[in-house]
């Protein structure tokens, strides 16, 4: 009895695989906790659809996707683990990040270096990057943490872990890097073309949306973000696009909108309205970032809420000229301007976040 409940379970979960691969692009739109590990049994069954999903995955591009939605999920699950105190399963979801980050590494040297490469490279390059937010965030929150009630042991893996976590994911980026850079150089000596003309024959427009909602002590503070990428590099043209594609509607705003409660006391009395737009560009594509950040006093209804972020994420062309940087992701940048990059964003109650509360729409 024992063998045939065994070979039944594999084979409904073989029949389920093939589902959850066909559903990968409704996956992408929004990748949540889902089961954590303090629910062990459940957890541990999760893990194992995972590997299943990898293990019916053939194409190597394909399956550092999959990795990276993976390894999302873990850092999810380390979020939410951090926020209910749960430090030794918020290391257990970060071990398991760990052994993703591996293999991502080991896959990403093993990509081909086509020219049909290209636009995956570029697309895993950008989900790197996007973690890398969801890191940073995941270091807002440790801070939060370390000044409450912890233990003094805990403090010190949670510090261990973060360090952890960002070693890992420096390695996938330098190694990602440096796989585009050996393609590109590739394909440059054996047809001749420009890496301006690789791109707008291969590369893959990305668009992301967020919205999201913190309350901060007697106030809600609200971010929109929006990023994109383009392949003109006139500034006219990039201000046009962002008014085009910034806006949001009020349908939108109404299905993505979640709140959620901060620990932290800061806030900055002056927000009111708060507009940021970076632009980098390289390789031929720009990649615009526009985020926009409003605050509420407590207590106001949810309609009037969204009604007041849909006018006010229709920009102007002054707001966007005020706000508008531009840079070239090869320009260096120097300490103090970092510095102060790095405090804008801690500063910042909503850091940024690319996947929880969002619709991810890729072309």
């Amino acid at each position: 009895m024992g063998q045939k409940t065994l070979v039944l379970s594999l084979i409904i979960l073989l029949a389920l695989v093939p589902f959850s691969i066909a559903q990968e692009s409704i996956i992408n739109e929004e990748i949540t906790a889902g089961i954590t590990p303090d629910n062990g049994i459940g957890w541990a069954l999760d893990k194992t659809f995972e590997n299943l999903e990898l293990f019916f995955t053939f194409n190597k591009a394909k399956k550092i996707k999959i990795r990276l939605e993976h390894g999302k999920e873990r850092l999810e699950e380390i979020k939410e683990m951090i926020d209910e105190d749960k430090v030794e399963d918020a290391e257990k979801a970060e071990k398991k990040h760990e052994k993703i980050i591996i293999k991502i590494e080991s896959d990403i040297k093993d990509l081909e270096e086509e020219e049909e490469e290209i636009g995956d490279i570029t697309e895993v390059e950008d989900e790197i990057d996007s973690q890398d937010d969801e890191i940073k965030e995941i270091k807002n929150k440790i801070k939060i943490k370390i000044e409450g009630e912890l233990t003094p042991e805990q403090n010190a893996k949670l510090l261990e872990f973060i360090s952890s976590l960002e070693g890992n994911m420096d390695k996938i980026k330098i190694e990602i890097r440096n796989k585009k850079e050996k393609t590109f150089t590739k394909i440059e000596k054996r047809t001749g073309k420009t890496r301006k003309e690789i791109m707008d024959q291969h590369g893959k427009l990305r668009e992301r949306n967020i919205i999201k909602a913190k309350i901060i002590g007697e106030s809600s503070i609200v971010k929109i973000e929006k990023r994109f990428t383009t392949r003109t590099s006139n500034k006219e043209e990039i201000i046009d696009q962002i008014i085009e594609k910034f806006s949001i509607s009020e349908e939108y705003a109404n299905n993505y909108l979640k709140i959620e409660r901060e620990d932290s006391e800061e806030l900055d009395e002056d927000i009111g309205l708060k507009i940021k737009i970076d632009i980098k560009e390289k390789d031929g594509i720009a990649l615009a970032k526009v985020k926009v950040k409003l605050k509420f006093r407590n207590g106001i209804e949810k309609e009037l809420m969204v009604q007041e972020i849909v006018q006010k994420t229709i920009l102007t062309r002054e707001q966007i000229l005020e706000a508008l940087v531009i840079e070239n992701e090869d320009d260096e940048v120097d300490d103090e301007e970092e510095e102060e990059d790095e405090a804008d964003e801690e500063d910042d109650e909503i850091e940024d976040e690319d996947e929880e509360d969002e619709g991810d729409n890729s072309s």
